[in-house]
């Protein structure tokens, strides 16, 4: 299965006037469901993989066994709300760990090491400041 997905992609690479898949390739590889009981409820968590919210979590509830799925802002009963928030802790906890588990970058993962400020970087500030001065004593002679 891994080959025929990394055989897809590099085709598309190859010839780009053809149109690549609509699926993403992590959600083909990654499962990004999780599902964890609280009580009579089920509480869903989708994971995101991809854009600006990488790494986070979005809750759905299902109140009934082969219910419609709610959003995750229903309110939930106070009788349920510590089964439900039990059920989110490892909801969270199976797909941070699918998540770091896949290395993709987003919430959840450690930053990237920043580099180190070295001699070129330093002297090009002090270009910057000098030539900021420059400028300013240009200005100031022209009024």
């Amino acid at each position: 299965l891994a080959q025929a997905i990394l055989a897809e992609v590099f085709q598309f690479r190859a010839f780009p006037e053809l149109q690549p898949p609509s699926v993403v390739v992590e959600d083909m590889v990654m499962n990004r469901v999780f599902e964890a009981k609280a009580g009579a409820w089920t509480v869903k968590g989708l994971l995101r993989t991809a854009g600006v919210h990488a790494g986070a979590i979005e809750y759905r509830f299902q109140t009934k066994k082969d219910g419609e799925w709610h959003p995750g802002s229903l309110q939930v009963p106070k009788k349920l709300a510590d089964g439900v928030d039990a059920a989110k802790a490892k909801v969270r906890a199976a797909l941070q760990i699918r998540f770091k588990s896949a290395g993709l970058v987003g919430r959840g993962n450690p930053k990237p090491v920043a580099m180190k400020k070295g001699k070129a970087t330093v002297a090009m500030k002090v270009v910057a400041m000098k030539a900021a001065i420059v400028m300013k004593k240009g200005k100031a002679k022209a009024k």
